[in-house]
C-alpha cells in the first residue's frame, strides 16, 4: 500500500475527484493548503494600497490505495490536473500499516 499525495488548484480538484471516482477511489482526504509562487509571487493593489502576494490557495489530496493502482492513479491525476507552471506535484510514500477503526479491517482489507 501507497500514500499518494497531490497539490492541485481549485479549479482542477473537481475534475480529479471525479477521475478517481470513476477510477473507484472513494476515500479521500481533502486539505486547503497555501502553496508559495515559485515566480516570486505578484504585486496586487487593494484598496488602493500596493501589497506582494506569494502565497495562493490550492487543495491537498491524500489517498491510500494498493500498490498495482499506482501507476494508473498517477496516470489519471497528471491527465486531468496537467502541470503548468507552478510546481504542482505528486508524491508518493509506503504505507506500512493501516486499520479501519469502523470495522476493525487492517491491511489490504481495509482499503
Amino acid at each position: 500500500m501507497k500514500l499518494i499525495t497531490t497539490v492541485v488548484t481549485p479549479a482542477e480538484f473537481d475534475a480529479v475527484k471525479k477521475a478517481l471516482n470513476t477510477f473507484g477511489v472513494a476515500g479521500l482526504t481533502i486539505t486547503e493548503v497555501f502553496q508559495r509562487d515559485v515566480t516570486g509571487g505578484r504585486d496586487r493593489i487593494y484598496r488602493g494600497q500596493r501589497f506582494h502576494v506569494d502565497l495562493f490557495p490550492h487543495v491537498r489530496i491524500d489517498l491510500i490505495a494498493s500498490d498495482h493502482d499506482i501507476p494508473d492513479l498517477v496516470h489519471i491525476i497528471t491527465k486531468v490536473a496537467p502541470l503548468r507552471e507552478c510546481p504542482d506535484s505528486i508524491w508518493i510514500t509506503p504505507v506500512e500499516a493501516l486499520a479501519r477503526i469502523r470495522t476493525g479491517e487492517r491491511g489490504a482489507e481495509a482499503l
